[in-house]
């Protein structure tokens, strides 16, 4: 069932066993999954059916730090949330990625990548994601793409694109028929109330911008609104633990971990026989989905260097040229998306903006293809280490609501640095070695992050994972330390990042926290 607050009495109560705060990708899954089981959930999204500039402004706070977008613009609030503008980049966490590194402070999952392997196999199967081999030495040989030799400083990763799913549409008619659940629009969670000895959640409470208030009561809830706002809302809730909920330790909010990405370097081949192409350039399946071959360094050398995990993308110079035009049409259907475009226009538009990237990409994959292309353009997305200085916290400044905005202090580290810098040599160093071609670097040691930079809106860690409540906020199974019947799913609970968009791990933890509270519920 899907209402709107404006249809719901002032001061009434929304009752369920399970309620969901948040309706993106991590939220729905949790609904979607709980949905099957008969378990009565309710789902608290704070805009509506399509970006609304209000509710959005809700998001805008300060950035204390590296600049980049405005942090509003960096989120959806509306139903399907970041699945809105999601490209759909998918790849699993490497093994490593999970394991604690001696050179990488704060590193290490409180369980391995193997804990995970099952509920991965059913994010591909929610994410409508066909393929799930992610051997590259495979896809190359069954697609007849070559790829690059081997070394002892190369791996290969492989990227998977599949056609975007957009978490509301794609399965809204499945929760509106839910008899079990309500999804909520235009409710935006204000504070978290607990028990007077502060070991439980007793009630959100909810309002809308019309002035509309109300509250939520459930046997568990769940945080789903995204690495800043899950950390927003714990601290905003101060009315029993003064420092914020489940913040005895001073951890919420700290952490904070984005993907930057940048163009390091360009490639010059030695010849015209360099295996560049193909892989390397999108691979398309048909269907919407598409592969693609990244760059990255051997596990074993990252360690002797001591950096963070890196990908590195190739891409044909004179890419613009082709599919420029198209991408910045979907920037501009993304503008005016934010003006509540009706349905039928918004979805006419946005058919003619994908046919015409289809055309742009289509144009593209022949010139990538072309024997006579000799010059690629080399661009590096790095693992951003853990650091206890770029955090979330409050600033005076207030909202529609009266609460006090975010404010995102973002650091990098030394460790930051020498991956960016050192990872590009390495590659470069590689590429030489085995007489492929030569890597010109465009960034130097002592500025590693030139100006163009560009950012995932990945926001990750400021609610991390640890088995110590000293160092994190939620155990190993998303649950808030010390407090009995609240979780948090989404990337915020990531302890480290990767060098993977995190979509897919997101969907992943998910769907193992709705089996999680699915036992719960069955042992009450």
């Amino acid at each position: 069932m899907l209402v709107d607050t404006d249809a719901l009495e002032d001061d009434s109560a929304i009752e369920a066993d399970v309620c969901i705060v948040g309706a993106g990708p991590a939220g729905l899954t949790v609904a979607k999954e709980l949905a099957a089981g008969g378990v009565r959930v309710a789902v608290l999204e704070s805009g509506g059916d399509g970006v609304e500039p209000e509710v959005s402004a809700l998001a805008d706070g300060e950035i204390d730090g590296i600049a980049v977008q405005p942090l509003e613009a960096t989120r959806v609030r509306a139903l399907g949330g970041t699945s809105n503008v999601w490209t759909g980049q998918c790849r699993m966490l490497d093994e490593e990625d999970f394991l604690p590194r001696a050179w990488v402070p704060d590193s290490g999952w409180p369980f391995r990548r193997s804990e995970l392997e099952p509920y991965y196999a059913k994010a591909h199967r929610i994410i409508r994601f066909r393929p799930v081999d992610y051997d590259m030495a495979k896809w190359s040989a069954r697609l007849g793409q070559p790829c690059l030799r081997p070394s002892e400083k190369i791996a290969f990763h492989r990227v998977s694109l599949c056609k975007p799913v957009n978490f509301w549409s794609d399965y809204a008619l499945d929760l509106k028929a839910a008899r079990n659940v309500t999804v909520v629009t235009h409710a935006t969670v204000l504070a978290i109330r607990l028990t007077e000895d502060e070991g439980a959640v007793v009630r959100l409470d909810v309002g809308n911008l019309r002035g509309k208030r109300l509250t939520a009561r459930a046997r568990h809830y769940v945080l789903a609104c995204g690495g800043l706002d899950n950390a927003r809302l714990l601290l905003l809730s101060d009315d029993v633990q003064a420092c914020g909920v489940g913040n005895r330790h001073d951890v919420v909010g700290r952490f904070f971990m984005e993907h930057p990405r940048f163009i390091s370097g360009t490639l010059l081949l030695a010849g015209l026989g360099l295996p560049a192409r193909g892989l390397y350039s999108e691979y398309y399946l048909g269907e919407g989905q598409a592969i693609r071959g990244d760059l990255g360094i051997v596990p074993e050398v990252r360690e002797r260097e001591r950096i963070a995990n890196v990908a590195g993308r190739l891409e044909a110079a004179g890419k613009e040229e082709y599919v420029g035009g198209a991408r910045a049409a979907v920037r501009l259907f993304r503008h005016l998306r934010q003006r509540r475009l009706p349905h039928d226009l918004g979805d006419t538009l946005w058919q003619i903006i994908t046919d015409a990237d289809e055309v742009a990409a289509a144009a593209y994959r022949r010139f990538a293809s072309d024997q006579n292309v000799s010059t690629f353009t080399v661009t590096t997305l790095i693992e951003q280490a853990p650091n206890r200085e770029s955090r979330l916290t409050l600033c005076e400044r207030t909202d529609a609501f009266g609460q006090r905005r975010p404010r995102l202090v973002w650091r990098f580290c030394e460790l930051d640095r020498r991956t960016a810098f050192r990872a590009v040599e390495l590659l470069a160093q590689a590429v030489g070695a085995a007489d492929i071609g030569r890597i010109r670097l465009e960034v130097a040691s002592e500025q590693v992050f030139p100006p163009s930079t560009e950012w995932g809106h990945h926001h990750m860690g400021t609610t991390r994972m640890s088995d110590d409540p000293r160092t994190g906020v939620v155990d190993r199974d998303a649950k808030v330390h010390g407090i009995a019947n609240l979780f948090i799913a989404g990337a915020s609970v990531f302890p480290t990042s990767g060098s993977a968009p995190p979509t897919l791990t997101v969907v992943a933890l998910a769907a193992r926290l709705a089996d999680h509270l699915r036992r719960r519920l069955a042992a009450l």
